[in-house]
């Protein structure tokens, strides 16, 4: 998984789960607990959150092993939010023409944020109001509507928090087996002018070696085995990697 859908599916998990409401007073959550994603260990609090604070809390945890681990421990509520997140290098501010991504976020500086979950069925989740409003909750979503995951509506939105990609790389790039993040485009030599061979779908194995950059600066490596073996494909460039190591 890349670190935008682990985000998604830990917010996703926090807002479809009854045991996390909404409060502004606890809003880190409680009891401690480990979730295990993608077979990789993540340690969450249990309890209530704000709209804020919950999205901050899965990006920061979606970024545990990643170099870019505690990048955004500056932010703390949605009017800090924009600053926090750009800062980091990893986000970008859209306008609300963007089509926002899994992970990215809706932003509304001064009032809510919530975080998109999928482009197609558009859906959002979000952590929205209390059972007695801002303080005085009882821990967990009471109504059903503390913590929830629906389609996306209308809103007074400043504009989108879209995540780049750029934690989503390969720190070393070794010999080996690999898994396509998106289609591979297989060519002729390390170009995007070679002929293209064929294209190889997303979540697909590839053996890869002879990992190099081009006068372009886009890395590439050599398909070691199968049928195209001898052929390459464009590994990372400056805005998107497209393999990870098995």
């Amino acid at each position: 998984m890349r670190v935008n859908e682990i985000a998604a599916y830990i917010h996703r998990k926090m807002a479809t789960d009854s045991r996390f409401g909404y409060s502004w007073e606890e809003r880190w959550g409680a009891k401690p607990e480990t979730w295990t994603i993608d077979g990789k260990k993540y340690t969450i609090n249990v309890g209530d959150y704000d709209c804020s604070s919950s999205c901050i809390t899965a990006w920061k945890l979606a970024l545990t092993y990643t170099k870019y681990k505690g990048a955004l421990d500056g932010a703390t509520y949605t009017g800090n939010m924009r600053e926090v997140f750009t800062r980091s290098g990893l986000f970008e501010w859209k306008p609300m023409s963007f089509l926002a991504h899994t992970g990215d976020l809706y932003l509304n500086e001064e009032n809510h944020v919530a975080m998109c979950q999928t482009q197609e069925p558009d859906i959002l989740s979000e952590f929205s109001w209390g059972d007695n409003g801002a303080y005085g909750n009882k821990r967990g979503d009471q109504t059903g509507q503390e913590s929830s995951g629906h389609g996306y509506y209308d809103y007074p939105w400043d504009g989108i928090l879209h995540y780049n990609g750029k934690a989503d790389t390969v720190t070393k790039w070794t010999d080996g087996a690999y898994t396509a993040l998106r289609n591979l485009n297989i060519r002729t030599k390390r170009a995007k002018t070679g002929t293209l061979v064929c294209t190889m779908a997303k979540g697909a194995t590839i053996k890869l070696d002879s990992f190099a950059k081009n006068s372009a600066g886009n890395l590439w490596a050599r398909v070691a085995s199968g049928d195209h073996k001898g052929r390459f494909v464009c590994v990372q460039t400056s805005k998107t990697t497209s393999v990870k190591k098995k």
